[in-house]
């Protein structure tokens, strides 16, 4: 689930309730929040829709290490945090972590 917090409407005019909205900011608060989002599109439609239109990582790889399912790796090489579960043909079981590619997230430290 998504929820963006950061951003409140700004009132212009008691009169016209207009309010100032970014959606570039909204893309890329998503991206950085949401390792396994891919792509976002925010558009606004006037007078009252917002569009949000995402594109999820799919994982191919399945790695495991010191035989704890960790991370998964897209199709592009981008690592993420396993989120769920899902059926993968290639399973690596390693003591280390995969290579830092085109990109990589770490995941949560366990207290």
């Amino acid at each position: 689930m998504f929820l963006w917090k950061k951003s409140k409407p700004v009132w212009m005019s008691a009169e016209t309730r207009s309010y100032s909205f970014n959606p570039r900011q909204v893309e890329a608060e998503i991206l950085q929040n949401s390792p396994d989002i891919k792509q976002a599109h925010v558009s606004i439609e006037m007078p009252d829709a917002l569009n949000i239109v995402i594109e999820e990582r799919i994982p191919a790889i399945l790695w495991y290490q010191n035989d704890e399912e960790l991370f998964w790796i897209d199709q592009e090489g981008f690592t993420f945090t396993v989120r769920g579960e899902a059926n993968l043909p290639i399973r690596v079981y390693s003591d280390t972590t995969p290579p830092e590619s085109l990109g990589y997230i770490a995941p949560p430290t366990h207290s």
